[in-house]
């Protein structure tokens, strides 16, 4: 979807998914749902250069991906 808000949206529940899953102690699933996210926050970015909310979430789930190794 074009939608920035929707976009945004989703890649936040992917996040919250990979935590559900990663409390779970269930990587690999978190792994799927974070890379979604990171995905999603790529694109965002890439539209959005200078939004820091999109840098700083593309941060952190960069930083959730890398807890998971």
């Amino acid at each position: 979807p074009q939608n920035v808000e929707f976009k945004n949206g989703l890649a936040v529940s992917y996040w919250k998914i990979g935590n559900y899953y990663r409390s779970r102690h269930e990587n690999n699933q978190a792994r799927i749902h974070f890379e979604n996210c990171r995905a999603l926050l790529l694109e965002l970015k890439k539209s959005s250069p200078r939004n820091k909310e999109f840098i700083a979430n593309l941060e952190e789930v960069e930083e959730d991906l890398k807890n998971l190794e």
